[in-house]
Parts: structure tokens; C-alpha cells; sequence
């Protein structure tokens, strides 16, 4: 059975020397591609990080519409005795 890779693009980027030593290290340690760990890496943060991320943005805009209850320091202090 043959898994069929994912269409993609060639991304250039620049990071870090510390990230760059780290993950070139890491690929001559296992025996992998430097790209599999940038790849890795990029697909990780997108799948937790940046998913909060725009999660919060978003609440954070709904409350300046009004569409998200806020609540005053007072408010807080008054229901939770704070």
C-alpha cells in the first residue's frame, strides 16, 4: 500500500541560529530530514497554538461588540469575594 503524499509548497524562512542549531542537531541524531522537524514543528503550533490564539482574539472582539458578557473588578470581587 502506497500513501500518497499531501500537494505542498517550498516555504523559505528565517529563524533563529538557536532554533536552526537545535533542529539540525536533532535531524543528525535520528537520521531525519531537517524539513520533517520544521514541518512538524509548524504543524503542531497551528494545530494547538494558533487555534487559542484566534480563540481569544475572537472573544476578545465579541466583547468589544458587546456579543460576550464582560465583568468589572468590582463585579468579580462582589460574586466571588476576591
Amino acid at each position: 500500500m502506497r500513501i500518497q503524499a499531501q500537494p505542498s509548497k517550498t516555504m523559505s524562512v528565517r529563524i533563529p541560529l538557536t532554533d536552526h542549531d537545535a533542529i539540525t542537531e536533532l535531524a543528525a541524531k535520528t537520521g531525519r530530514p531537517i524539513s520533517f522537524y520544521v514541518k512538524e514543528a509548524i504543524q503542531l503550533y497551528l494545530a494547538s497554538d494558533l487555534k487559542g490564539i484566534y480563540e481569544s482574539y475572537q472573544i476578545a472582539e465579541d466583547a468589544k461588540t458587546g456579543k460576550e458578557k464582560t465583568y468589572t473588578l468590582e463585579e468579580l470581587n462582589a460574586e466571588y469575594g476576591i
